[in-house]
C-alpha cells in the first residue's frame, strides 16, 4: 500500500466574508481578490473590530482600506480619493510633498473612524475620505498662514513686495495664541489648546505615537484618558472649543490693531470641522 504525505495545502477561501468575530476573517480578508468587497463594508469591519477589541481583525481591514501602491494585487483603489486631494493641499504647501500629506490623511481617518464620526465612513467611503482631507487641508494651511501671516501666495513672494513676514508680526501672532490658550481656565481644555495651536500639534489618539519634533504623545495620553470612542469624541469637542476661543482672541486682537494682520486667515479656523 503507498502512503501519501499528508496535504500542506492552504484550506479554500470561504465563499462569503466571515464575520470580524471569525477566526478566519484576517486570512479572509488578506488573500482575497480585488473587488472582493467595498471600502464601506471593510470601513464597517473596522469600526467592529476596534469596538471589541478585535487587534487582528481591525489589522486585517485596515491592510486592504489602506493598501499602498506597491501592494498591486491587494490595491482596491480606495485611496483614489486620498491622493488626489494630497496632490492639491501640496500645491500650495510646497513645503512638503504629496506624500506627506497622504500620510496625514491617513492618520486622520485611522482617527476618526472608531468615533461617532466616522459612521459616514460606512455609507459613503469616498466622500469620508474627502472630508479628513478637508480636515487635515484647514488645518496645515492655517498652520502656514500662523508661520506666515504677510507671504500667502504659493510662490513665497509677499504681496508687500518684502522678502518674508514681519518676524515681529509673526511673534506677537504666536504670543496672542498662548497667552489664549494659557487664560483657559478648564485644564483639559488648556491642555488641547496649547497643543493643538501651537507649532507642533499631537495626534488625538495612540498609545506609542510620538511627535517626531517634540518627543510628546498623542492628546489621549496627555490627558491620561482611555484610548476609547468615547474620549476620541471628546477630544473632538474640546477641539472645537479651543478653535472657538482662540480664533475669538486673534480677532479681538486683530480688530483693536494690537495685530496688523488681515483678519482673512481665520476663514480656515471654521468651528465646525466638518463643515
Amino acid at each position: 500500500m503507498i502512503q501519501t504525505e499528508p496535504s500542506t495545502a492552504a484550506p479554500p477561501l470561504p465563499t462569503t466574508r466571515p464575520d470580524v468575530a471569525d477566526p478566519g476573517y484576517p486570512r479572509y480578508v488578506r488573500r482575497a481578490p480585488k473587488g472582493a468587497f467595498s471600502a464601506e463594508a471593510l470601513a464597517a469591519d473596522y469600526r467592529a473590530a476596534c469596538e471589541t477589541g478585535r487587534t487582528e481583525a481591525r489589522d486585517a481591514a485596515a491592510s486592504r482600506l489602506f493598501a499602498a501602491d506597491a501592494d498591486r494585487d491587494l490595491d482596491d483603489g480606495f485611496l483614489r480619493v486620498v491622493r488626489n486631494e494630497a496632490k492639491k493641499i501640496a500645491r500650495v504647501r510646497r513645503d512638503l510633498q504629496p506624500g506627506d500629506f497622504v500620510r496625514m490623511i491617513l492618520d486622520e481617518i485611522r482617527e476618526t473612524l472608531p468615533t461617532n464620526r466616522g459612521a459616514h465612513a460606512e455609507v459613503g467611503w469616498d466622500d469620508f475620505c474627502f472630508q479628513r482631507s478637508k480636515d487635515v487641508a484647514r488645518r496645515e494651511l492655517a498652520q502656514k498662514r500662523l508661520r506666515n501671516v504677510h507671504d500667502p501666495l504659493p510662490d513665497g513672494h509677499a504681496r508687500t513686495g518684502t522678502a518674508g513676514p514681519d518676524p515681529e508680526v509673526v511673534e506677537a501672532l504666536w504670543a496672542t495664541v498662548e497667552s489664549a490658550a494659557d487664560e483657559i481656565p478648564d485644564p483639559a481644555l488648556r491642555l488641547v489648546a496649547r497643543d493643538q495651536f501651537g507649532p507642533h500639534p499631537s495626534k488625538k489618539s495612540g498609545d506609542r505615537w510620538r511627535h517626531p519634533v517634540t518627543g510628546k504623545p498623542s492628546l489621549l495620553v496627555q490627558l491620561d484618558w482611555e484610548q476609547t470612542r468615547e474620549n476620541r469624541d471628546r477630544v473632538y469637542t474640546l477641539i472645537k472649543r479651543a478653535r472657538a476661543v482662540i480664533r475669538a482672541e486673534l480677532l479681538k486682537a486683530i480688530e483693536s490693531g494690537e495685530l496688523p494682520v488681515d483678519a482673512s486667515f481665520l476663514r480656515d479656523w471654521r468651528l465646525d470641522p466638518d463643515s
